[in-house]
């Protein structure tokens, strides 16, 4: 069986992981790494800016 820090950069380099392994991945109790590599690809797409959206809607 492969380890979480094994998964964690599987899923960050593939975007993509077989089923088994993402469940096992989502469900178990350390989820430190898995955390860590969503923070690096969210850096990596949008840097550390923050955007802000609103929405309006007007009806009758």
């Amino acid at each position: 069986m492969q380890t979480i820090s094994d998964l964690v950069k599987i899923l960050e380099d593939e975007g993509t992981l077989e089923q088994e392994g993402l469940t096992w991945l989502l469900t178990t109790p350390e989820a430190t790494p898995l955390y860590h590599a969503a923070d690096r690809v969210r850096k990596r797409s949008v840097g550390d800016e923050v955007h802000l959206r609103g929405l309006i809607e007007f009806s009758n």
